[in-house]
């Protein structure tokens, strides 16, 4: 709603509103370190994009 009523609404609201929710204790100022799965005491699942080489690294040989 804040980016349609005002084309620069989030960086207004950014500057102004912002610091005074922090004031009054309603928005953190500093963020623990970690992801969001930190404080839920989740795993990090591992990465389906990458692959792990068991063996090492694979040599092809010529034929």
């Amino acid at each position: 709603m804040l980016l349609e009523a005002m084309p620069q609404g989030l960086r207004t609201f950014v500057d102004h509103v912002v610091p005074i929710l922090q004031e009054r204790g309603l928005v953190r100022r500093e963020y623990p370190d970690g992801t969001f799965r930190t404080p839920l005491g989740l795993p990090v699942p591992p990465n389906r994009f990458t692959r792990i080489e068991e063996a090492g690294p694979t040599t092809v040989t010529p034929r």
